[in-house]
């Protein structure tokens, strides 16, 4: 009797010990490679706050360098290039990771701001606005990710001050801001993410 209970016992265990199965269900007990998720990718990593905000950086004290070696300016100029210099960088970072998806009339949009901000630092006083207004309220309304939005809104902070309380080209930074708006208006909308793809940097 003793030797039917245990075998009766051994039967009911929801396992079977030789094949590592459920009983009656027959579903092992290793989970299937399919249903573990997916790591997520490195170049979408690559696209997070931390890697933006180094990238950033260390194109901004590769401008300060540059600044130094080639002119050795004023306080004024380091000022003045080395915050928009970061923008620039987290702005190429965002158009190009995870991939590059620039086509068609966002891309024209890009290229013609770029330009023009480019336009006001070598041949001035084209194109007759302030290129670092232009540039950062354009970076900022058109971000396809946070780190690129909070860059530029910081330097667009830092125009706007030095535009009005310092330098008083409030003029051309208004008339930056206004082409920017307009450029970005004329591009393509930013599509809607969900929170944790936003988290990653996911387009």
């Amino acid at each position: 009797m003793r030797t039917d209970k245990a075998q009766d016992l051994q039967f009911d265990s929801p396992l079977d010990s030789r094949r590592g199965q459920s009983v009656g269900l027959g579903t092992p007990l290793i989970t299937p490679p399919g249903s573990v998720r997916n790591p997520i990718p490195l170049r979408t990593r690559l696209t997070g706050l931390f890697p933006t905000f180094v990238v950033a950086s260390l194109f901004a004290g590769f401008t300060a360098m540059f600044l130094r070696i080639a002119w050795n300016p004023s306080t004024d100029s380091y000022v003045q290039y080395v915050p928009i210099g970061a923008v620039f960088a987290a702005f190429l970072w965002d158009r190009l990771l995870p991939s590059w998806s620039g086509n068609g009339r966002p891309a024209l949009c890009d290229v013609v701001v770029v330009a023009l901000a480019l336009m006001r630092v070598f041949i001035p006083p084209l194109p007759f606005v302030s290129g670092h207004a232009l540039f950062a309220m354009y970076a900022a309304l058109t971000a396809r990710r946070l780190p690129l939005r909070a860059i530029a809104l910081a330097v667009l902070a830092e125009v706007v001050y030095t535009k009005v309380f310092a330098s008083g080209g409030w003029r051309s930074m208004l008339g930056g801001l206004a082409v920017a708006g307009i450029v970005a208006a004329i591009r393509r909308p930013v599509s809607t993410k969900s929170p944790r793809q936003s988290e990653f940097g996911v387009d």
